[in-house]
């Protein structure tokens, strides 16, 4: 058995990394295999990968076209709303969430609700409206049962709508966010989707 072709591999290989050895053809350019990505890109990829697929884009229209509104009475005082400084009072006073909270769920709802329009950051965005629908059940719409006041018989709405829009939001969290988003043009660009 010849070693020499061994040899001269090895030396070619150790020359190419300090920079000594330019091989005369250009060696072929490989794309980068799931074990030679690091945990960074392998997160990168999930959290923008998505299927080119349409009902991730009519639940994601759907939940933020719902959502924006009642984000934007929270954010801007529209449609009746109190706007910042009425909502972080609102939530101090009868539920006794701290400005922080108040401050995040305002942006689930506003930012988070534009972010899934656009397809962009689909995964937090659903993940923030998630945690929203989670607290408001919480505190707020458990005590009246499952139904919402349909007959005007209750004293307030149940979370049958909150259950609706957690199961939206974690289809969206799972699958990522479908045709004609900016996740998928970003994934695409880092290889993220087909």
């Amino acid at each position: 058995m010849n070693i020499l072709p061994l040899l001269s591999v090895e030396k070619a290989c150790y020359e190419m990394k300090r920079g000594i050895y330019k091989p005369a053809v250009p060696l072929p350019r490989f794309s980068r295999g799931a074990a030679d990505q690091t945990r960074e890109e392998r997160e990168m990829k999930w959290f923008f990968g998505t299927d080119d697929t349409w009902q991730n884009l009519i639940i994601r229209i759907t939940l933020g076209g719902v959502m924006f509104p009642h984000g934007a009475m929270k954010l801007f005082g529209w449609f009746g709303g109190p706007g910042v400084s009425g909502t972080i009072a609102m939530f101090s006073k009868f539920w006794h969430v701290p400005v922080i909270l108040t401050l995040l769920v305002i942006a689930a709802e506003s930012l988070g609700a534009i972010g899934l329009i656009m397809g962009f950051l689909t995964r937090l965005c659903a993940f923030g409206i998630f945690c929203d629908m989670i607290g408001a059940i919480y505190l707020v719409h458990w005590q009246y049962g499952f139904f919402m006041n349909w007959f005007g018989t209750q004293k307030g709405e149940g979370f049958e709508y909150h259950l609706l829009v957690i199961g939206m939001a974690l289809a969206l969290m799972i699958t990522g966010a479908g045709k004609w988003s900016v996740d998928r043009l970003i994934a695409r660009k880092s290889g993220g989707t087909q």
